[in-house]
Formats: structure tokens, sequence, C-alpha cells
């Protein structure tokens, strides 16, 4: 019997062997390999058997150190792929529950819902957070839920995503009844679930597959090379899976897309017509009929720096850039300029928003160079090499065909959107020091650039126009050669360098070199273009109307009137454009303020800073209409959003540690105070009351609200402040019946005097003066006196209703240096932690309320979005 036996196993071996060699025989092996007669490479990311068997089996090679491969399989984005992108073909599926799913939306082009399902033979279940819904077989939707195909429907179960995206190829099969279709729309959901999603950027192809389709393990025979014949013909998996749709279908659709290739690549240059061009100072835009029209830029400055976050804290959340670019567009503006390269979630906002909005959005794209260069030198080789290298990927950035490696304090990430079709041009440098334009022309004395192709130096040239110069021609050669497109350039200046001589910047001495403004010169003027080669090119200028101190000083401009009397803003416009005569001028910046106390006074009120949200409308509408009557080609407003983190000059020794500040909002900073939409964070954080006093606090006030007794009205009324921790007031705020309250500092602790001894019973109360506008003399003799402002008149922060009174209290007025982290200041340029706030309540000379008010540190800073009431106003200017 033994015997039988291993004859029988014996006989049956050797039939299994005939029938592989038949198999062999019959079945020629390359018919099935992807791409194996082609020396493609490939990549897998994350733990795949089956896209590792299949890169296996088609017999790709890794690709070479340092290079992307040709076709990228993600099935893991806990790690980041994106140094693996670039000219290639990236497959992914399911990969929403990684780390990096900001960036799997990114590269594949779509968004998440925030819903994921999960289906099976008893049904399908949504899940969103910790909350579920069901969706029953027979209720809600009558058959299989899975994949259709050819052959039928393949019953899909496992998870899956929900989400949109712009160009879907596939849905999954889900045949809903009228309930299920309801629940759907409950949810916000769509009723056709997308199954696979691709995208064709300048940078690569890619497809996604929103649920796990390829096996995460395969159970492979030893004859490993003819393994896809026994997976096509149904031999080693679970026959209703998911892999049966695999290696029946999406297999040999895997395939073909592989086959085919990239479909979009951007290794070829095609020149296209120009679409600004400069013809002497005249700005042309070429418009739907093929012909060259004069065009006005009604433009935003963008600053991106939300709350907690300094300025290249940039946001990676693609609807933050969706909400402000469609907000802009809807307030009639036509263009969008930022100071540098921001992620790539910009770009890709800034794209859709021009493929379905009706007010297009041109982008005026910054170039920043590094500040402070070593010995103050623009063309020290390193530093002149780093920005030529940061210019090089700027514009491959705009043209969607960069991967930019993750690097400090500059934007990073896979640049795949092409926004150039929308681009006006390059903006090259920033507001230049002057030490470093005294310093890099002193250095380089011999240094021109006459042989520009584009953008030349002309011989009256320093060198650091030359170089400026050099650098816009860098930019448009890189351009046009490498993508045939021809955009403007221009440099950024400022009034401080002006090639004006202003008679008002003098000194007793006699020295200009002792003045910062008027010193040093940058003169476009200096600098020449080359029609033939570039599309023209262009000055962008920060004028504003308070700053420089000449704007506020020279007689000259007294002259000017406009419909509403004298505007000196006006008469400076007049007398630079008159030296501008080569090409146009862009009012690259302008805007006003209304924070609550002012940094520069103006003879025509427009102040920087303490204005209210009317007069910021209207002034910011008065010099956009001089910027436009005096021949400028554009006015692009300072600032789309208030940004927390800016600072100015006459609130920054005193936010302390400075590398919070970006935590809380400083009511009193005019730089943060600019923006046509309003970041507010005003939203009650804490509260503490007795009787008739109660203290709140938010991230930008410290709140007092009195409540008056209406038995016993009209009584005056005292409030103690102690912020330092030994209990003697530091402030008092008196509230005469029926007038505006003032609040007064210890002569032992005025942080406007510098003055942090400390409060005393006995010590005087007085005033909070600052200097805003320094004293100066003019190359004539005349005097310009130093103006002050009082900072202890408490009428911007009062509110009344009913028997209420509500008083908001900047942190920085009443010695806060950093609520985020209970600093009060306690030295120039020092601080100490404060152990409560003690406020006391006088009512007719005696205490009615005590309050020890002590609150919870912070480390993020939660806000609203509120627009002004200047967004309104510039929505019917700019209509018009």
């Amino acid at each position: 019997m033994h015997r039988k036996v291993i004859i029988f196993l014996t006989r049956l071996f050797l039939l299994g062997v005939t029938l592989v060699f038949l198999a062999l025989f019959f079945v020629p092996a390359t018919k099935y390999v992807i791409m194996g007669e082609q020396k493609l490479t490939a990549k897998v990311v994350g733990d795949s058997a089956t896209y590792a068997w299949l890169v296996r089996h088609s017999k790709f090679p890794a690709p070479a150190a340092g290079t992307t491969p040709d076709i990228l399989f993600v099935a893991d984005a806990s790690e980041d792929f994106s140094q693996d992108i670039g000219d290639n073909l990236v497959f992914g599926e399911q990969l929403l529950d990684g780390p990096n799913a900001d960036m799997v939306q990114h590269v594949f082009n779509f968004d998440a819902t925030g819903f994921v399902g999960f289906a099976d033979e008893k049904g399908l279940r949504i899940e969103q957070g910790k909350m579920t819904w069901e969706l029953v077989q027979g209720v809600d939707y009558v058959g299989e839920f899975g994949i259709k195909s050819a052959e039928g429907i393949y019953p899909f179960h496992g998870w899956f995503e929900f989400v949109r995206g712009d160009n879907v190829i596939d849905y999954y099969h889900l045949n809903l009844t009228d309930t299920g279709r309801e629940k759907l729309a409950e949810l916000g959901l769509e009723d056709k679930i997308p199954l696979t999603v691709a995208y064709s950027s300048p940078l690569y192809d890619a497809y996604y597959c929103t649920g796990r389709i390829a096996p995460k393990k395969v159970s492979m025979p030893f004859f490993v090379a003819w393994a896809e014949v026994l997976f096509k013909n149904k031999q080693i998996y679970e026959k209703q899976s998911n892999e049966a749709y695999f290696w029946q279908q999406h297999y040999d659709q895997l395939r073909e897309t592989i086959t085919a290739g990239r479909q979009f690549s951007n290794l070829g240059v095609s020149a296209r017509e120009p679409l600004f061009v400069t013809q002497g100072r005249r700005m042309l835009k070429l418009d739907s009929d093929g012909e060259y029209q004069d065009f006005f830029f009604n433009g935003v400055n963008v600053g991106v720096a939300l709350p907690g976050q300094f300025f290249t804290d940039f946001s990676r959340d693609v609807e933050v850039y969706r909400f402000w670019l469609r907000s802009i567009g809807e307030m009639n503006a036509n263009t969008v300029r930022i100071y540098t390269l921001l992620p790539p979630e910009f770009y890709r906002a800034l794209y859709e928003h021009n493929q379905v909005s009706s007010n297009k959005l041109y982008l005026m794209q910054e170039i920043w160079p590094e500040e402070n260069p070593v010995d103050h030198n623009y063309l020290l080789p390193g530093y002149n090499e780093d920005y030529q290298q940061e210019i090089e990927i700027v514009v491959d950035a705009v043209h969607g065909s960069r991967v930019v490696p993750q690097r400090d304090y500059r934007a990073f990430g896979v640049y795949s959107y092409d926004v150039s079709p929308y681009l006006i041009g390059y903006l090259v440098g920033r507001e230049l020091e002057p030490e470093e334009v005294i310093a890099t022309d002193m250095l380089n004395p011999e240094y021109t650039y006459p042989d520009g192709r584009y953008i030349f130096a002309e011989a009256a040239a320093s060198p650091t126009e030359a170089w400026l110069a050099a650098s816009c021609d860098y930019a448009l050669a890189y351009e046009d050669s490498v993508y045939g497109q021809k955009s403007l350039a221009g440099i950024v200046n400022w009034p401080t360098l002006d090639p004006i001589d202003h008679p008002s910047e003098w000194n007793e001495q006699g020295d200009k070199s002792l003045q910062y403004n008027d010193k040093a010169v940058v003169n476009i003027n200096h600098i020449g273009l080359n029609p033939d080669n570039a599309a023209g090119f262009f000055g962008a200028y920060h004028i504003y109307p308070n700053y420089p101190n000449f704007m506020n000083n020279e007689p000259a401009y007294n002259a000017y009137q406009d419909g509403q009397g004298r505007f000196r803003y006006g008469g400076y416009l007049r007398q630079f454009m008159e030296l501008h005569t080569k090409f146009p001028a862009v009012v690259a910046e302008y805007g006003l303020s209304n924070s609550k106390i002012t940094a520069h006074v103006s003879p025509d009120g427009y102040n920087h800073g303490g204005l209210d949200e009317a007069t910021q409308a209207a002034g910011t509408i008065r010099m956009a209409e001089a910027i436009k009557r005096e021949g400028y080609a554009g006015a692009i407003i300072f600032e789309w959003m208030d940004e927390w983190a800016k600072k100015t000059w006459i609130t920054e020794p005193y936010m302390i540690p400075y590398q919070r500040h970006a935590l809380w909002h400083n009511a009193m900073d005019p730089e943060q105070n600019y923006g046509i939409l309003a970041v507010e964070g005003l939203a009650t954080l804490q509260e503490k009351t007795q009787d008739s006093l109660t203290v709140r606090h938010n991230y930008t006030y410290v709140q007092l609200e009195l409540t008056e007794n209406a038995a016993n009205p009209g009584k005056d009324r005292v409030v103690l402040l102690s912020t330092i921790g030994d209990d003697n007031p530091e402030f008092k705020i008196v509230i005469p019946a029926g007038q505006t309250p003032s609040i007064l500092a210890s002569a032992r602790y005025n942080w406007t005097r510098n003055i942090f001894v400390g409060g005393s019973p006995e010590a005087e109360f007085q005033r909070m003066i600052l200097v805003t506008n320094p004293s100066g003399i003019g190359q004539n003799g005349e005097v310009y006196p130093a103006i002050s402002i009082d900072v202890s008149d408490l009428q911007p922060y009062v509110h009344t209703a009913g028997n209420k009174l509500r008083i908001d209290l900047p942190y920085t007025l009443i010695g806060v240096s950093d609520p985020s982290s209970l600093q009060v200041m306690s030295g120039v340029a020092a601080s100490t932690t404060t152990e409560g706030i003690l406020v006391i309540l006088q009512e007719d000379g005696a205490q009615t309320a005590a309050i020890r008010y002590l609150w919870e540190p912070w480390e993020k800073a939660e806000f609203t979005y509120r627009f002004k009431q200047v967004y309104y106003d510039l929505m019917d200017y700019f209509k018009e």
C-alpha cells in the first residue's frame, strides 16, 4: 500500500510538471510584462507586496541616486514622497490616514471631505470622526457596493475615502434609493462616490484610488515569472475580493497607463505672445481679440502670517488661500502681489480661482533677496549666487515645474500648478536699506552690466542699480529659455532711495550722510530695456502719506490740490512721476492703518495709524484716485489682512519677549492693523466679576466693565491697576461722570518714559506721552518741531450700552509685554511674570470692588475674520 501511494504521488507530480511546461510552451512570457523592454525606472514608497512584485516582474530598475523615478507607486504617505516627484507617473491609493494628508491632496489634486466609508457584505458605513451613519442594503441602496467593469460588478470590501476632485475618471457602483440619496445629501456628499481621480500637471501625471485595490500582500508561486498567468486566470486569490478586480481589470488599466507614458510633459519650449507689455510709461495687456490695451492694476498685497505665525510660517491649508483669493476677486481687484515664493497651496488656489471665476486675478511675483547680506554687499559672490538660485526656483514654481526640498524660512513642496498664464511679472529686490546701497556701491566700484540680453545697466548706473538690472535679466533669460514665455520684470523701491533731493532732510552739520532718508539713491532711469527681447520693465514703489518725514515737511507739496483740498501725498506723486521718464511706475504699496495710536503724524490727517475705519476707507480711495490721476500704471493696497507678526518702531521695544508677539494682537501697533480684512481675537477667554466690576480678557485687550447703580448715578469713578505684583498701583484710570476717561501712569512706572521702578502709594500719576515725529531742520534753516501724541486718552477704547461702561485696554498700554506668557515690563527690554493684575474700583473716593485677575497662558490663538469698511468701499470703487 505504501508503495502504491508513492507511485501515485510521483505520477501526480509528473502530470503537474507536464501541465506547467505545456503552459510555458503555449503562453508567451513577454505578453504580460508591463514595460519590460523599456528602461523605465520605478520606486515604491511604503509597504506594498503587490507594487513591489510589479516592479520586479516588469524588470523596472531603481532610479539612480539623485534622480526621480519614471514611475512612482505610493502605498504609504507617512513619509514625505515629494522629493521623488518630477516628470513622472505617480500612483497612489487610500493615503489620507497618514500625517501627510495635506500633501496627498495637493499632489493628487483633490479635496478630502473628512468622511470615510467601510463596505462589507453587511452594508455600508460612513464615518466622520466619532460620528457614524449607516446605509442599509435593500433600503438605502440596491445590489452590491462595488466597482463596475465590462465583466460586471466586482464587490468592494474595505475602507474608502470620500473626496472631491476636478477630474474623476471612475466612480464606485452604488445604486442608491431615494432614502439613500437623502442621507448622503444631508451629509453634504454627492450620490456618486469617486473611485479614481486623475491629474496632469507640467511636473507629473497622477492617478489616485480612494480605496485599497492593490492587495497589501500577495502569495507568490515558486515560478514567479509566470505568476501573472495564474493571477489573471483566478488561480491564487480570493475571487470575491478586491484582488479579483485588481488582477482582472485594474492591472490592465495600470499597464496601459504606463505604456502610454506622460500625457503632459514640460520638456519642450513653445513661445507665446506676452500677456503684458510696456511702451514707455504705458502698461498694456493683451485682450481676447489679440490687441494690446492700456491696463491699470487695482491690486492687493497679500501678507500671509496668520495669528501665532511669523511671515515664513506659511499656512499649508489650501482653503485659507481659496477664501482670500475668492474674497479679493469679489472685491473686484484684478491683481495680487506676493513678496516671496509661497507654499504650493497658494498657487493651486490661484490656478483654481482663475479656472472658474470671471474676476481673474493676475500675479505680481516678488523674488525676495535675503536680508542682512555680509558687509551689506549684494554683489558678494555667495549672496548673488544664492539669489540667482532662488530666481530659478521661483520661476519654475510659477510654471508648476519644481519640487523644492524642505528648507528653513522659505517655502517648499511640490509646485505642479502652472499659473504662468496669469503672471504679470517678477519683482526683484525689496525695500533696500541705504547702508546696503552705499556699501555695495563702495565695495564694487567697477561693477556694471551693459550687455544684458533683456535688461541692462546704462553707463550712469551705480553698482547697486547694475545688480538689480542683472537680476532682472537673469529672471527673464531663465524663463524665456526654459519656458518660452516673456513676462515683465520690475524693481522694488521706496521714497527713502528716490532720486529727488529733499531740502527738508537736513541737519545742523549740513551732512546728508547723517540722515537715514535721502542719503542714497536707486534710479530706475539708469536701467535699460532691450525691447526686441523683453516684454517690458517697470518700477514698483512703496509710497505712503506719512513717511518718510519729508512727506510731512517738504513745503512744495502744500501746493497740490484735489477735489477735497490740499493733499500733500499727491504733491509727492506728481514730483516723483516727473522724474520717472522711461518706464511705467506702479505704487506697489499704499494704505492706511486703523490701529489705536499713531506712529507718524501727517499734516493732512492721514497718520501712520490712529484712524477709524471710515477714515481708512475714504483715505485709501483718495490715494488711489491720486495715483491714477498722476499717470501711474497701478495701485496695490497694503495689505490684505491684519498681521499680528508685524511690528512698528513705536511699540516694538515693549513687546517682550519679541519671539512670542505673534500670539497676541497689539491694537496699538500701526503695522499690525493695515488690513482690509480684520483678523480679530476678541472672543472672551476668561472673566471675573465682583459687584459692579467685571474683568475679562481676549487676545487683544483686558476689558473692564463697570455697571452704574441706577439708583445713585453720576458718580466719579477711579480704577487703580497694579500689574507688576507689588499691589501698588502703576496705573490710574480716571472716569469723571459724563466725560471721557483717561489712564495715567505712576511717575515711578511709566513705560512711555522708560521708567520701570514700580508703583508707590505716594507717587504722582502723569499722562503718557510718545514722540511720533522727531524734530528736524531744513536746508534753509527752517525748524520742524517734534510732534508727540497723548496715549492717556481712552476715547478710542470706550464703549457704552445702557448703564454699562466698557473700557478695552490694549496690553501694551498697561505695561503687559506678552499676555500669552503673563509677562509685564520690568525694565528696558526686560520683563517679569505677573501674579495677576489687581483691579480696584473706587466710587467717590470709596473702594467698592477689588479683583485680582490672573489668566491662563496660551500657545495658540483663535481668531475670526471680518471685512472692514474699506473692503466694501473698494468693491464699489473698483467696479466703476
